[in-house]
């Protein structure tokens, strides 16, 4: 089990704290940090792209194996920020080679986080398969790659 950072565990159980997620990808080269809300950290600027997910495992009582975890993100495909010629540009425009690379997920608590280093690192995995879009959503899935797929318990 991990120890949350200092900054995350200041306001974990405060009642009323600010939080949130934050998703981190990236292409070998750039890498986008994405959110319910906008934001700056040391680490880059946070865009609020980030729209539903959900994270599944299970476990076979009957084979007595785990499924390897994954996460399912909706993110918003908006326009949400200029490029270098000036032109405004989605995140699917953006994120064309994320294959085989990592993305992390943490969670934020407390207004005080200034880098993700404060956040608490909730899943990472990998992205195995291109991203589905339109022109409102895209749709990643990340497996968690360190969960054998034939765990006999």
């Amino acid at each position: 089990m991990q120890t949350p950072p200092a900054a995350f565990k200041a306001f974990q159980n405060q009642i009323g704290t600010h939080s949130g997620t934050i998703l981190k990808i990236t292409d070998g080269t750039s890498t986008c940090l994405l959110s319910e809300m906008e934001g700056n950290l040391t680490d880059g600027h946070v865009y609020p792209l980030l729209g539903n997910y959900s994270i599944y495992q299970s476990f076979s009582i009957y084979t007595k194996q785990w499924t390897v975890s994954s996460v399912t993100l909706t993110l918003s495909n908006a326009t949400y920020k200029q490029n270098t010629s000036g032109t405004w540009v989605r995140l699917s425009d953006q994120i064309i080679d994320i294959v085989n690379h990592t993305a992390n997920i943490y969670y934020l608590c407390g207004g005080t986080a200034a880098a993700l280093s404060d956040c608490l690192t909730y899943y990472t995995g990998i992205i195995l398969e291109p991203p589905e879009y339109d022109d409102e959503n895209i749709y990643i899935t990340i497996h968690n790659k360190s969960l054998p797929y034939d765990k006999d318990i």
